[in-house]
């Protein structure tokens, strides 16, 4: 289903579980994307890290550790086989993971209770409810040379993407606030969110409309800002905010740029 496509599909559901470590969605990427047409992928744990935009680190607990942990997590979920033992794995020593794509981290394939992969009215499997990270997205966030941790800036990514409608004529935009990207990402509300989503901006794989606030009465509010993966999306953005306050109740005539606030 996926080979030789260059993109991964997650789990809408998935990628907002709180027990999942943020840097497994990362290792989850480089497998798909990196993988041979049979789902094969020959590494050591030292060139995972770098493909994953890391810096090795050998000392125990860091992140060469980490990625070792995450692999025996995929191990024991029967996500991967890994045909060496991770138990006693050298840093550079190659091995091979095959992906089992019958397993539902890759599969986004619909199943019946019994197992069976259920067809859509064209005969063609059906979707579970998925986001798309592509190549392209994927080696920005990786290569891009910031502070910000690059499994937060792919976590947050991901969960504003997944609430972007591909489907319709209407608009490719979504507007979450900033609390519910956090809740999304299991992350805390405020500065890294924000931090990072500037960051995504800046890469050019996120654009952002800059909404501005309402009043009510002396009190001024900020309102959410919109996102998209093409800024001519975005041209629209004011008067689809306007209408979306305006259908919750909240009469709003303009928005009130920031500077003039």
């Amino acid at each position: 289903m996926f080979d030789n496509e260059l993109f991964i599909m997650y789990d809408k559901d998935f990628i907002t579980r709180e027990d999942i470590d943020n840097r497994l969605l990362l290792i989850i990427a480089f497998l798909r994307i990196r993988a041979s047409g049979k789902g094969i992928i020959g590494t050591t744990i030292e060139n995972i890290v770098k493909n994953i935009g890391y810096i090795p680190n050998r000392h125990k607990g860091k992140i060469n550790d980490i990625i070792i942990n995450q692999l025996k997590w995929l191990e024991t979920n029967n996500y991967i086989f890994v045909y060496t033992d991770l138990n006693q794995l050298s840093q550079k020593v190659y091995f091979e993971i095959e992906i089992n794509n019958d397993n539902n981290i890759f599969d986004m394939r619909e199943k019946d209770n019994n197992g069976n992969v259920i067809m859509n009215e064209l005969g063609e499997p059906k979707l579970k409810t998925h986001v798309v990270l592509t190549d392209k997205e994927f080696d920005k966030i990786v290569t891009t040379k910031t502070q910000i941790n690059k499994s937060v800036l792919l976590r947050v990514f991901l969960n504003i993407k997944k609430r972007i409608n591909f489907n319709d004529a209407s608009p490719k935009i979504c507007y979450p606030s900033q609390a519910l990207i956090a809740k999304d990402c299991c992350l805390n509300k405020g500065y890294s969110i924000n931090k990072a989503i500037k960051e995504l901006v800046n890469m050019g794989i996120l654009f952002e409309h800059v909404t501005g606030g309402y009043k009510i009465g002396n009190k001024i509010i900020n309102a959410n800002n919109v996102y998209a993966l093409d800024p001519k999306e975005l041209k629209d953005a004011n008067e689809i905010m306007l209408e979306y306050y305006n259908n919750k109740g909240i009469k709003i005539n303009s928005f009130i740029p920031f500077n003039e606030s």
